[in-house]
């Protein structure tokens, strides 16, 4: 027997607009007081949820985080924080909760706009490619990269962004990265360091699965929001906002750290994407 669906024009406009805003389609049925299977298929008629995993186009013939531009550092920086690798068929995959249009971006990048949906919860891109899954493992990126990553090549800041964007948050105003390996939040540190940005990690749910947050110090949230986005090309506006907006209610304590870059600041706070 054919399942049927009721819902009025009004709750599906109001299903589509909750969707583009980042909600889940467990979020949209609560909201709304849905089923999930109904939610599911308000986004659906509307062509916004990705089609079922066995209509993807699984392969790709290039390697697209070795492509030295800026592009393809920072999705390497986004897989670092939010993609995957399997040993099965040599998947390689990256996943988005939240922001189903920025994962479009990477898919567009890789030349693979459709995506698939996992549990109504987590959109992905997945591919199998065994040069691509190799050269991810050469670089120290394996199936248990959130628990033991040490990365084999240099960062840079295009790479740095990537990961904020996955794995970085405001907090209280504080930029923060929370980071399964402790190997790789020293990483990231040094590399502040030697850019000239003062951090620090504090490790977090000690006896349970230990993670660490690594946090830009005081007025140094200045100089790692400029070095983040200066001439980026590539970034989650959701996140840059956040950030643009604590740094407007952010008083400097050190007005010679920031200095050099206070007409840059000051453009990019009165500034909306």
């Amino acid at each position: 027997m054919k399942r049927k669906y009721s819902y009025s024009k009004e709750t599906e406009e109001k299903a589509l607009h909750l969707f583009e805003k980042g909600c889940n389609i467990k979020d949209i049925a609560s909201l709304l007081k849905l089923t999930k299977s109904t939610a599911r298929l308000l986004i659906l008629r509307n062509g916004k949820l990705p089609v079922p995993r066995y209509l993807q186009i699984r392969e790709i013939n290039f390697n697209p985080f070795n492509q030295n531009t800026q592009e393809s550092e920072y999705w390497l920086g986004y897989f670092i924080a939010d993609g995957s690798i399997t040993n099965k068929k040599y998947g390689v995959a990256i996943h988005c909760k939240t922001d189903p249009k920025h994962l479009q971006k990477y898919g567009k990048f890789i030349g693979k706009t459709k995506t698939s949906i996992n549990n109504t919860k987590c959109l992905s891109i997945t591919f199998n490619n065994e040069d691509v899954h190799s050269y991810l493992k050469s670089i120290g990126i394996s199936t248990k990269k959130s628990k033991y990553l040490d990365l084999r090549i240099p960062l840079t800041k295009h790479m740095l962004r990537g990961i904020f964007d996955g794995d970085g948050s405001i907090s209280q105003g504080i930029p923060k990265i929370t980071i399964g390996s402790e190997n790789f939040a020293k990483q990231i540190q040094m590399f502040l360091d030697q850019n000239g940005i003062e951090s620090i990690y504090y490790i977090k749910d000690k006896n349970k699965y230990p993670c660490y947050d690594l946090r830009i110090k005081g007025d140094y949230r200045f100089l790692f929001y400029k070095f983040l986005y200066e001439d980026a090309i590539i970034y989650l506006e959701r996140k840059k906002n956040n950030y643009r907006s604590a740094l407007k209610k952010f008083k400097v304590k050190n007005i010679g750290l920031i200095a050099g870059i206070l007409p840059y600041i000051a453009e990019e706070i009165s500034s909306q994407d």
